[in-house]
């Protein structure tokens, strides 16, 4: 019994063991080339480093999702020329609530090829604004955008760059295999340019093969071919013993 245990074992190992794989970039925006205007979307808002197992089918530039305005400039807070993105948001939106409810942001989505899953480690991005008066909320649409993931808010905000790095290990960001976007709002209590700043925005997890439905077939099959073979052996073994 105990060898049909193992036999048992091994193969629930072969069947469901992973190997450990180190978490590779799935988008990048470095933002490396200053905009002409305010935009909704525009090609210098598309990622500058893209994994090679997502749908290029899949516009996955960062692009308003509602009433927010977009630009890349080289002002504040960077002082060595470097262009980021700056986050307008809509007028009159000065609340963390109020951003949700007017959909005051901007989004990036992607979607894995066919037969292949993506399971997250980490959203990572520096953020900063001017004035404490502005913020921002992180959602995706994993739940529909109805829980947040990370935020900053009014006073809590920084006025120089502050790097955010966002846990995504739980169940929810695992073995996605559909289209995912993920949300940022934004709002300010001054009217006018009132932008909130972001950089290096990354996200990070490794691309993975989704099993086959036929693999899980053949555990059930491949168990009573292991109890089969073992109760052989019993046999065997007791036939041996009787004649000996």
């Amino acid at each position: 019994m105990r060898a049909v245990h193992a036999a048992i074992g091994c193969l629930a190992v072969i069947c469901f063991a992973a190997p450990s794989v180190r978490a590779e970039i799935i988008l990048q925006y470095t933002f490396p080339t200053i905009g002409t205007g305010w935009v909704k979307t525009a090609d210098w808002l598309a990622p500058d480093e893209i994994h090679p197992n997502l749908k290029d089918s899949v516009d996955m530039r960062i692009g308003d999702a509602g009433t927010a305005w977009l630009a890349v400039w080289n002002w504040y807070p960077s002082q060595d020329g470097t262009p980021y993105l700056n986050a307008d948001p809509a007028d009159g939106v000065g609340t963390a609530d109020g951003a949700i409810f007017w959909d005051s942001a901007f989004s990036f989505s992607f979607e894995p090829e066919p037969g292949l899953a993506i399971n997250l480690s980490s959203l990572e991005f520096d953020v900063a604004r001017r004035y404490a008066d502005r913020g921002w909320v992180l959602r995706s649409s994993l739940d529909n955008f109805s829980g947040t993931l990370a935020e900053q808010t009014g006073a809590s905000a920084p006025t120089t760059w502050n790097h955010v790095s966002v846990d995504l290990s739980p169940e929810t960001f695992q073995n996605i295999a559909g289209p995912v976007t993920f949300r940022f709002y934004v709002y300010a209590s001054t009217g006018g340019y009132s932008t909130v700043d972001f950089d290096n925005i990354t996200l990070n997890g490794t691309v993975v093969p989704v099993p086959e439905p036929a693999i899980w077939w053949l555990l059930p099959a491949g168990v009573v071919g292991v109890v089969a073979a073992a109760a052989r052996g019993r046999r065997r073994s007791r036939g041996l013993t009787a004649t000996s």
